[in-house]
C-alpha cells in the first residue's frame, strides 16, 4: 500500500521539476542583452549585438557577459528577430551605405561581412589583433563608396573587393598614440595622443592629419575626453572636450572641428559630474544627439551668417531615456527616431526614441514575445 502511494508522489515530483526546467530554459530563450544598434539605410532593419543565455553558462563559476555577444537583426516590417550568428564573440555591427551588407567584428582580429541578398558570409582574419576597436568610437565603418571598411580605433583598412587588409599606420602606433579614426572618404585621420605637460594625468590631445601632416591640434586647456565622430560628409569632426577645474566640477564641451576651414566651435554643457558618454550625427548632418547618462540632448547645427561659422543651438534638452550607458546611439535614415541601448552591462535593452515627441518605445526583440 505504501509503495502504491510513494510511486505517484515521486512521479509527480519529477514531472514538476521537469516542468520548472523547461519553463526556466524558455525564459532564457530570448535575447538577454542588446547593445550597439545600427540602422540600415532603407530603415527596415536594425542590427545589434545580442546575447542569448546558453545552458553551458550555468557551468561558469563567475558568470560574465563579456565576449558572449552575437549579431541579431530586427525587421521593423514584421517585428521579427533574426539571429545571424551563434558562435559568440561578435560585436559592433555596421551597415554598408546601400544597406545590402553588414559587417562586424569577430573577436579582435577578424571582420565578417554578411550579404543580405545572397545570405553569404565572408570572413577575413587579420595578421594581428586590432587595437582600440572595442572603444565607444571603434569598430568597422564603411567608406562612402562602400569599397572599404575602416577599422576605427585601430586604423587598419579592409578592401572589400579584394578582401585584403592594409595598414597605413604601421609603425606609428605606440603607448602615446591611440584611437585612430578615418573620415568617411579616407582623406583625414583623427587620433588621440598623450601630452606630457602633466606627468600625473597625461591628458589626451586631439590630432587631425591629412597626407601625413597635422592640420589641427586642440589647445591643451581643453582635454580630449570621450568619443569622436565624423559628420556624414566627412567635413566636420565632433569630439568631446573636458575643461578641468580646481574650484568646481569640470565643464564638458561638444567641439566641432571643420577640417576645411580649420575652425573649431564648442558648445558647453555646464558643470556637473555626468559627462558626455556618446555622440551621434543625424544622417542629414544638421543634428547631433549627445548622450549624458540617461538623458539626451539634441543639438542643431546650421550655417551661420558668417561663412565657415556654424550656428550651434540645443534644439531639445534633457530628454529622459530608459537607462544609462556609454554610447549605443543610432539615428534612423529619415532622422525621426534614435535607437539606443539602456546599459553597458548584461541587462541592456534597445529602445526607440521619437525625437520630435520624446516618446520611448521598447524594441520588440525577444523571440518569445
Amino acid at each position: 500500500m505504501r509503495k502504491n502511494i510513494v510511486t505517484p508522489i515521486v512521479i509527480g515530483v519529477i514531472l514538476c521539476l521537469a516542468t520548472c526546467v523547461v519553463l526556466l530554459l524558455r525564459s532564457y530563450g530570448g535575447t538577454q542583452s542588446e547593445w550597439m544598434p545600427a540602422w540600415s539605410s532603407n530603415q527596415e532593419h536594425i542590427a545589434f549585438e545580442c546575447m542569448f543565455f546558453q545552458s553551458s553558462d550555468w557551468l561558469d563559476e563567475e558568470y560574465s557577459f563579456f565576449g558572449k555577444g552575437d549579431i541579431c537583426i530586427f525587421n521593423s516590417s514584421d517585428n521579427k528577430l533574426t539571429r545571424l550568428t551563434t558562435e559568440r564573440s561578435m560585436s559592433a555591427p555596421a551597415w554598408s551605405p546601400n544597406g545590402s551588407q553588414l559587417a562586424w567584428l569577430h573577436g579582435n582580429d577578424t571582420i565578417t561581412i554578411w550579404d543580405s541578398s545572397t545570405n553569404r558570409f565572408e570572413i577575413v582574419q587579420y595578421s594581428r589583433q586590432f587595437h582600440g576597436s572595442e572603444a565607444e568610437d571603434g569598430g568597422p565603418e564603411w567608406s562612402l563608396n562602400g569599397r572599404k571598411i575602416f577599422i576605427q580605433g585601430d586604423g587598419a583598412i579592409l578592401d572589400v573587393q579584394q578582401m585584403t587588409f592594409t595598414d597605413p599606420l604601421d609603425g606609428q602606433r605606440n603607448l602615446d598614440n591611440c584611437c585612430f579614426n578615418w573620415s568617411p572618404d579616407g582623406s583625414y585621420l583623427a587620433y588621440k595622443r598623450v601630452t606630457r605637460e602633466d606627468s600625473n594625468n597625461n591628458p589626451w590631445q586631439l590630432v587631425i592629419m591629412k597626407n601625413d601632416q597635422p592640420i589641427y591640434i586642440n589647445e591643451p586647456e581643453a582635454e580630449l575626453f570621450g568619443p569622436t565622430q565624423w559628420s556624414p560628409d566627412g567635413s566636420i569632426l565632433a569630439w568631446v572636450g573636458l575643461i578641468p577645474s580646481t574650484t568646481h566640477a569640470p565643464q564638458h564641451q561638444l567641439a566641432l572641428t571643420n577640417v576645411v576651414s580649420g575652425r573649431t566651435q564648442v558648445l558647453t554643457f555646464g558643470n556637473g559630474f555626468v559627462g558626455i558618454s556618446g555622440i551621434a550625427w543625424a544622417p542629414n548632418g544638421e543634428l547631433i544627439a549627445v548622450r549624458q547618462g540617461d538623458q539626451l540632448q539634441i543639438v542643431n547645427i546650421r550655417s551661420g551668417e558668417v561663412p565657415a561659422v556654424l550656428d550651434l543651438t540645443i534644439q531639445k534638452e534633457n530628454i529622459v531615456l530608459q537607462g544609462s550607458s556609454f554610447g549605443g546611439l543610432s539615428w534612423s535614415p529619415d532622422g525621426r527616431f534614435i535607437a539606443y541601448e539602456t546599459d553597458w552591462q548584461e541587462n541592456s535593452r534597445l529602445w526607440i526614441l521619437e525625437q520630435s515627441t520624446s516618446v520611448n518605445t521598447p524594441l520588440v526583440s525577444r523571440s518569445d514575445e
